[in-house]
Formats: C-alpha cells, structure tokens, sequence
C-alpha cells in the first residue's frame, strides 16, 4: 500500500517537465515564425485615371466658350453666322511671353536629354571597366587605353573650343540686340520729343492759365519733361527751353547709342518705357480736353498711337533681351557641361591606363564597383530631371493652349464677341456655338475631381435603357466655372457630345460616363493599398529572397481607376511588393 501511494509523487514532476518542454518549444517556434504575407510583383503597365459620374441624355443646343485668362486678343477668325468644324481655331490671344517661356523649357529639356545620354555613356564605360579589370590586363588592352587618353584630350580640347565658340555666339546676338535697341530707342527719342512739343504748342494755345485743367495737364507735363529730359518744374517751359534739355532718358539714349553696352542699354530702355508711359497719360489728359479742333483732337489721337506703337518697341527690346539671355545661359550651360563630361571621361581614361599599366587590387575593384554605383545614381538622377523638364514643357504647352479657343464641336457662329486688339478677361463669352448634334449629355461632377477633367476629354457612356454592353463614345465639350450646390457639395456642370449619332438615343435617359482623365503607358505600377504614409512620406514594403521585410521610400505618380498607383522613384521591375501582412 505504502509503494502504491509513492507513484503519483515519482510521475507528476516528470509530466510537467515534459509539457512544459513541448510548451517552450511551440513558444519557440512562434517566436521565431517569419511574417506572413502577400505580395505583388512591380511591373510595368499602362494606367488608366478616370472620373465616374451619372447624367442625363437632353437635346443639344448651344456651347459657350470663354478664356481662363486674361489676355489681348491678336486674331478673330470667325464671324456670327459662320460654320465652324470641331477643333476649328476660333479666338488667340497675344503669346509672344508664352512662346518665349515654351522654347526656354525645351531648351530645358534638350539639355537633359544630352545630360542623361552623358550619364548613360559614363555608366556603359564604368561597367566595361570594371569588367575588364575583372578579366585582367592584356598588352592590346594596355594600348587602347593609350588609344583612350588621346582621344579623351582631343575630346576635351574639342568641348573647350566649343565653350568658348558658344560663348562669343551668344555675346555677338546678345550685342545685336543691343545695337538693334539702340537704334530704335534713337527713333523713339524722336518721336517722345516731338510729341512733347505738341503736347506744348496746345497747352501754350489754350492751357497756359491756372485754372484746375491747366494745372492738371502743367503737372502731367512736369513728369514728363523731368523723365524725358531730365528738368525738374519744367511743366510750363516752351518748346525753346525745353529743346536745350539733355537729360533723362535721352542723355541715356544717347549714351546707349554711342556705347551700346548692357547697362546703358538695359538703363535707356527703362526710362524710355517710363518716359512714353508718362507721354501717354498726358496725351489722355489733352484727348478728354472739349477746348480742342477737330484737327487737333485729331492730331492728339495720331500721336497717342505713335506713343503706343514706341511703347510696344520699347517693351518688346526688354523682352527680346530676356529671352536671349536665358536662350545663352541654356546654350552656354550645355558646352560647360561638354567640358566638364570631357573632363571627366579624361580623368577616367588617365586612370583607365593607369590600372591597367599597374594591375588591379581587391581595393582596386572595389573603387570601380563604387564608380559603377555612381554612375548609376547619376543615370537615375538624369531620368528624374528629365521627367522634371518634361513637366515644364507639358506645362508651358498646357498655358499657351489656354491662349487659343478652338470649337469643341461642329456647328454654327452664333454669337462672336471679340475683337482684335481687346483686353479680354477671364470667363467671358467670347463665341457662341449652335451644336449641329442632336443630343448630348449633362452631368454634376464633384470638386475633388474636376480639376483631373479637361476639355476633349473622351469618355464611354452606358445607358440604363440598353445596359451595360453598349457602349457610346463621347467627348467632353463644355465645363462650366461656376459651382453648383447639391447636397452641401460643391459640383461643376460637365457637357458632353455624342461622338456619332445613334437613333437609339433619347432625351431623359439616365447615363453613366467614365470619363478618361489621363493614362501612362508602359510605366512602373503597383497595387494602391501597397503604399502607406508615415511620418509624411510614401513609403512601401518590399520582401527580400529570405523572407525579410523592408521598408523604403517612393516617389508616386497618377492614380489608376483600377486600383493601381505608377512609381516614379525607389521601386523596380520585378520587386516584391507586399500588400498585407498577416498578425
């Protein structure tokens, strides 16, 4: 009996050692699990943006178009009355600043271009010098080397040349510019002064009192004779007194004629501007004046548009100025990048021979891995600006389309409101079209995405009365810039025209329209619940071959409608990107 109680004392203890083993190592072994997840593969894909939205089918009747800017209008080329085709020229505004600015950032991008080309040359040289080191020195690849240097150093004189060719170019068109402004500032001196004596002869003939008129046009003339010429109180001088005058901007005329250099110019060309300027307030002030001929108010007009005439010169020089000085940083900008490159690949064929003269060590190779990863780096550096100046040009090209209406639709003049010469402003009706269609659609789209919606937007429309297999093409033809309330939300009306006319179609039908906002093809896309915010910066998860996670930042792009989201920076094709992990 004795024995038989002593059993359980002897076997309890060892079963809990063993439970408390088989625990320990099933905690273990959740310890140490790797992360459960899943994951996609980074590819490249088009993608696709677009906006989905409900309207209603209703009979087609007219489009009014309007600028989105402020401009002055330089060419009307329709009339009430006339037939106009979809895309037909309609409205332009004056673009010379535009067309400057657009020509300025395809310079941009040409240089990019020739910078990345650079880059990838540089990487294709480092990635066969290293590995030819890796193979080892033959006498043949001792002589190329040698071959390599010389060609380096007539490349570099080659650059050197042409910087200093680039330079004297873009100083002798600079100089032109200047030579060419002097001259017409000469003539706009001539004609500044005449009218000045004009202005003179009416106020001596009916102004030369003290009363309120005399007074105004005396002190208007004042700022006029103290910008021209240079004469403070001179309001009230005769044409013989003020013909003594040699200040102002005509002592800076004539010292940007006899030395046509940047300051003088550049100084000539500002107080000319401010001088005609002033000549044109007081010409406006005599214009208003009822003691005046009709030969005299005739007179004042003929002279106001000579001013303004002189003034557009004047400003225009200003402009030319600008726009070569930037065109000759550009130009400039690309031969000192020649150089430095040619420099560069000297220093890396000097070294080239020098390795291969001398053989290579492990800390050898390990430099030319590193130059190869520089090389790299700067290739991704390139495509970046390059998508960089591409932007410019999409967005310089996006300001001057908004310069130019063109008839989103075939149809009819009904009402043509501009006219050449007019300062126009934002949102008013410049042309009126009569749609020749029979029916289109209208539809509310919401403030967060109107911006992604532009006029000539194509969308597919399906009708509830047909269902969703038939498919209508259309096109977007009209976005109204005020907002309309529903629901507390702010919308904006959306019209759009059936691309052909369909016999199927009826007013009143309900319509639902995904319009096509954008698309990327063949860029680099991901799945969107793959990207996460933190700490303010888009970041992603990759998965490594052994199971491994980490995390890296990413620069992301457009946004697809099916879920995708392009990456511009930090992912490539082939990573595994994931998009859950399991707890």
């Amino acid at each position: 009996m004795m024995n038989f109680l002593k059993k359980p004392v002897f076997y309890v203890p060892a079963i809990i050692i063993i439970l408390t083993i088989i625990g320990g190592g099933y905690y273990y072994q959740q310890k140490t699990k790797a992360p459960e997840f899943d994951f996609a593969l980074a590819q490249k894909a088009a993608i696709i943006q677009e906006v989905n939205v409900t309207g209603t089918v209703k009979p087609a009747e007219s489009v009014e178009l309007s600028f989105e800017k402020s401009g002055k209008v330089s060419a009307v080329n329709v009339k009430a009355g006339d037939n106009v085709k979809k895309g037909q020229l309609l409205v332009s505004l004056a673009s010379n600043d535009l067309v400057a600015q657009l020509n300025q950032t395809f310079a941009s991008l040409s240089s990019s271009n020739a910078q990345l080309q650079q880059y990838l040359d540089s990487l294709e040289r480092e990635q066969t010098k290293l590995a030819e080191m890796k193979k080892g020195t033959r006498a043949e690849e001792i002589q190329i080397s040698k071959n390599h240097v010389t060609n380096a150093e007539l490349a570099l004189a080659d650059a050197e040349k042409n910087l200093e060719t680039v330079k004297e170019k873009a100083n002798t068109d600079l100089q032109q510019i200047y030579d060419s402004s002097a001259s017409a500032l000469n003539y706009s001196l001539s004609i500044a002064t005449n009218t000045l004596y004009t202005i003179t002869d009416l106020q001596q003939a009916y102004f030369s009192g003290t009363d309120p008129k005399a007074n105004n046009l005396a002190d208007s003339k004042t700022a006029v004779v103290d910008a021209l010429l240079g004469a403070a109180n001179a309001g009230r001088w005769n044409n013989t007194s003020l013909s003594s005058l040699n200040g102002g901007a005509k002592k800076l005329t004539a010292d940007a004629f006899a030395d046509p250099s940047e300051t003088n110019v550049n100084s000539a060309l500002t107080a000319m501007n401010d001088s005609l300027q002033k000549i044109q307030t007081t010409l406006e002030i005599l214009k208003q004046m009822t003691e005046l001929t009709a030969t005299e108010q005739t007179t004042v007009t003929t002279a106001k548009n000579s001013i303004n005439t002189e003034l557009t010169s004047v400003r225009g020089k200003i402009q030319s100025i600008q726009v070569q000085k930037a065109v000759n940083q550009t130009s400039e900008q690309t031969a000192e990048t020649g150089v430095t490159t040619a420099r560069s690949n000297l220093l890396n064929a000097q070294a080239e021979l020098n390795l291969k003269q001398a053989g290579y060590t492990t800390e050898q190779l390990s430099a030319q891995e590193s130059m190869v990863r520089q090389a790299e780096s700067n290739v991704k550096a390139g495509q970046a600006q390059i998508r960089y100046s591409q932007a410019n040009v999409q967005s310089a090209q996006a300001q001057l389309t908004k310069n130019y209406l063109r008839s989103p639709i075939g149809g009819t003049v009904a009402e043509q409101n501009a006219k050449v010469g007019e300062i126009v402003s934002p949102n008013i009706l410049m042309i009126k079209i009569l749609s020749e269609a029979n029916f289109e659609i209208e539809t509310n789209v919401p403030e967060v995405d109107i911006s992604k919606v532009k006029i000539d937007d194509t969308a597919r429309v399906t009708l509830d009365a047909y269902g969703s297999d038939v498919i209508f093409n259309t096109r977007v033809i009209a976005i109204n810039p005020a907002e309309i309330m529903i629901e507390g939300v702010a919308t904006y009306k959306v019209t759009l025209q059936f691309e052909k006319e369909n016999e199927q179609i009826k007013s009143g039908m309900t319509a639902n329209i995904d319009i096509l906002t954008d698309r990327r093809e063949n860029t680099l896309a991901v799945p969107q619940r793959a990207v996460f915010t933190s700490d303010g910066k888009k970041m992603i998860r990759l998965a490594n071959d052994d199971g491994s996670i980490k995390e890296i930042e990413v620069k992301t792009g457009l946004r697809g409608s099916d879920g995708t989201i392009e990456i511009l920076e930090g992912v490539n094709a082939g990573d595994k990107v994931i998009t859950f992990i399991k707890e």
